[in-house]
């Protein structure tokens, strides 16, 4: 895993060092005032680290990828917690009545947002990703954990939630360490 590290001149406060990567498509940043304190950051960073090599679409070795890549033509098992975010993501679609879906990637990527080069596709192109998207085309069985889709081209992006996961679970492990976090008590209530 890397990491830039960078010194910061703050003026009157003095230089102070941050540590950054690339995370979810997104720069994450943690300040360094300590050793032990930059470990409890840096275990934070490396828990969303973890949940992008999951979720991320972007990444073809992820779980999220061997779901898109398979399940048109099998049941694909998931772990338990794979299946907790899809479980969210679903309920999420249903209360907003579509306006989430964990399964809209072909509208996304008739866009041409997967390749960051948006773009107006053909007519015929957006009615396909239309008839290709939404959670009605994925087959779940609870008891095997497993995930199917019934036809060739749906497929799963957790952009859109994924990095609330992430997020979420950074914030947890920090809390989890709330030894090692900033005396300020505007960070953590």
């Amino acid at each position: 895993i890397a990491y830039l590290k960078r010194r910061i001149d703050d003026g009157d406060s003095g230089a102070r060092e941050e540590l950054a990567r690339l995370l979810l498509q997104t720069a994450a940043e943690a300040g360094r005032a300590d050793a032990e304190k930059a470990f409890a950051a840096l275990d934070a960073l490396d828990e969303v680290d973890r949940i992008e090599n999951v979720l991320s679409i972007f990444r073809p070795t992820t779980l999220a990828s061997r779901v898109n890549l398979l399940a048109a033509e099998l049941n694909v098992r998931v772990d338990e917690e794979f299946w907790g975010w899809l479980e969210t993501a679903i309920r999420f679609s249903e209360e907003t009545e579509g306006a989430f879906d964990v399964a809209a990637a072909p509208i996304w990527r008739a866009w041409g947002f997967a390749k960051r080069d948006g773009a107006f596709p053909a007519p015929g192109v957006i009615e396909r990703a239309l008839e290709l998207s939404g959670i009605r085309h994925l087959q779940l069985d609870e008891a095997e954990r497993s995930i199917a889709f019934d036809e060739e081209g749906v497929e799963l992006n957790f952009g859109a939630i994924g990095k609330g996961f992430a997020l979420d679970a950074a914030a947890q492990k920090l809390l989890d360490r709330k030894d090692m976090l900033p005396d300020d008590p505007a960070c953590f209530p």
